[in-house]
């Protein structure tokens, strides 16, 4: 290649880069999408008893005769078709709590649930769950101006609220916003320890990531609502 056409080159490519590179910041960050016929694929378990009569996630009262379910991320509101694969059974839900917070579970649901899908004495099920619908007035959007918060990540959920203090005080040296959430349940008090208050979900996975190479912790990631 002659000094000359090896010079254009370079300007060119070097040109092609630097629009590349520009797209690339200023690329916005997709939320993941739990619209109509979104769907997963994973274990369930269920809860029921010590939970009864206590409020959820969402503010409403936990039926655990009901047809409710709690997921980290959807939309209070959304419904749920949930299909055991063991057996073919189905039901439909709504989300109306957050959780499960078990490694390799995407699902946790009440007892009536639990019961219609046949499950009540295996614990869990292997599950297939498709977004079928939602309530506009129960679900809360990716808005700020709506008052969505964002998403969060999980970092650790103690019985000792000084374990849970030395955690969050611990992360405060590395990390933005640590918090600990207070819930009560099967009259125990829980200290939830969450780390950062992210726009999208995908930044949540990429923070609950660096939590968890760094840190050495069992992440979550949870939508705040």
């Amino acid at each position: 290649m002659q000094p000359g056409v090896r010079g254009v080159f370079r300007l060119i490519l070097g040109s092609l880069l630097a629009i590349l590179f520009a797209s690339c910041a200023i690329a916005p960050i997709k939320a993941k999408d739990y619209g109509i016929g979104y769907h997963q694929v994973g274990m369930a378990s269920w809860y029921g008893p010590g939970f009864h009569g206590r409020k959820t996630s969402s503010g409403e009262v936990f039926d655990m005769h009901g047809f409710t379910a709690a997921h980290r991320t959807m939309p209070f509101g959304t419904t749920l078709k949930v299909k055991n694969r063991e057996n073919g059974r189905w039901v439909q839900v709504k989300v109306n709590d957050r959780g499960p917070f078990v490694r390799g579970r995407i699902l946790d649901l009440s007892y009536g649930a639990a019961r219609a899908l046949e499950m009540i004495g295996t614990g869990t099920a292997m599950v297939e769950i498709q977004v079928v619908g939602r309530k506009e007035d129960d679900v809360r959007f990716l808005n700020h101006e709506k008052g969505k918060k964002g998403y969060t990540v999980q970092v650790g959920v103690f019985i000792q609220q000084e374990n849970a203090i030395k955690l969050k005080e611990k992360l405060e040296r590395r990390y933005q916003s640590v918090y600990i959430i207070v819930a009560e349940a099967s009259a125990r008090r829980y200290y939830h320890v969450r780390v950062g208050r992210l726009r999208t979900e995908e930044q949540a996975d990429q923070l609950a990531s660096r939590l968890s190479a760094r840190e050495k912790l069992e992440t979550y990631v949870v939508r705040e609502d």
